[in-house]
């Protein structure tokens, strides 16, 4: 299957909200030289074509984070990433590694702190990613009204390595460790299924007083 990796980037996470709004969606694919960004006015038919076309797989590092902020701000995609779940084309750098490392016996204290893109970006593709504090990791905010043609380079930059890196240590993932056919764990579609479930009743639970 055709390989499409899409990552968004948000305004920041806060207690009971874990589905931010959204700002843009960079995006990958295997048969494109470049990675794209679009911006809101774009992201959602451009998502959409792929999320509708059976051929594609669609992936991401730590993708039910990405779902939901685009639900949030599009809630007739719900519809069309539960048929993409249920037809098996989604899936998850971030589970892949975690199932990698406990198929390889790696205690859960030490893999932990090796399932995240900065540091897969470095194992599978030999470059690191800026994640510091002071990168535009935590500022796309700012650029909520900001037209894409306005926005500055490193921004700009920033958001596709997300979805060009994820790609890439896809594509390693399988080439290192891929069995039947792209999938490192028989059940490796279930939890899949699973994290995305568990995220949407974090992100739209019931809240509860923390006292």
């Amino acid at each position: 299957m055709k390989l499409f990796a899409l990552d968004c980037e948000s305004e920041l996470i806060e207690k009971g909200c874990l589905a931010p709004r959204l700002v843009c969606m960079s995006w990958a694919r295997d048969d494109k030289p470049k990675p794209g960004l679009a911006g809101l006015g774009s992201l959602v038919p451009l998502l959409t074509s792929y999320l509708d076309d059976p051929n594609y797989l669609l992936i991401g590092a730590n993708i039910p984070y990405d779902w939901g902020v685009l639900i949030e701000h599009e809630p007739d995609l719900l519809r069309r990433v539960f048929k993409a779940y249920d037809e098996g084309r989604v899936r998850d750098v971030h589970i892949r590694e975690q199932l990698i490392y406990i198929k390889e016996g790696v205690p859960l204290e030490i893999s932990r702190k090796q399932v995240n893109l900065g540091s897969m970006t470095k194992k599978y593709l030999g470059f690191d990613l800026d994640k510091g504090a002071d990168s535009w990791r935590y500022r796309y905010g700012d650029l909520m009204h900001t037209k894409l043609a306005e926005w500055p380079e490193e921004a700009v930059n920033y958001a596709t390595s997300d979805a060009w890196s994820t790609l890439g240590v896809y594509q390693k993932q399988i080439e290192r460790y891929g069995i039947d056919g792209d999938l490192v764990s028989p059940d490796e579609k279930d939890q899949v299924r699973a994290a995305f479930a568990m995220h949407l009743m974090g992100a739209w639970g019931v809240r509860t007083d923390e006292a």
